[in-house]
């Protein structure tokens, strides 16, 4: 990807050097930042870091809130799948204090 003159968030420049586990969430209506630009982002993502991305179907730019259920969900997904890894990761190397991890059952984290 390249970026545009004057864009503030080349993001489709830095992708390629993220190496953690990456969600693109973006709206389908977006009118500001086309929903290409979601597209080319999650396809410039290295496959081992590719988490499913989160189409918000009829959303636009700034219409997804916290009650948005849909986004929720696919976010406390998202967090278990690579927390549980991560936390894994971190255990072994004995450098993590846990402390707090999220429940499976509910997005609070428990103590």
């Amino acid at each position: 990807g390249c970026t545009m003159m004057g864009d503030k968030f080349p993001n489709i420049d830095r992708i390629s050097a993220v190496r953690c586990p990456t969600m693109v969430i973006h709206g389908t209506e977006d009118s500001t930042i086309p929903i290409e630009h979601g597209t080319s982002l999650y396809a410039s993502i290295e496959e081992d870091f590719k988490a499913t991305p989160f189409w918000a179907l009829g959303k636009g730019h700034n219409d997804m809130d916290y009650n948005f259920d849909p986004l929720i969900e696919r976010l406390q997904l998202f967090l278990q799948e690579h927390m549980e890894e991560y936390l894994c990761k971190e255990k072994k190397k004995k450098k993590f204090n846990l402390k707090g991890v999220i429940s499976p059952s509910s997005s609070k984290l428990t103590p």
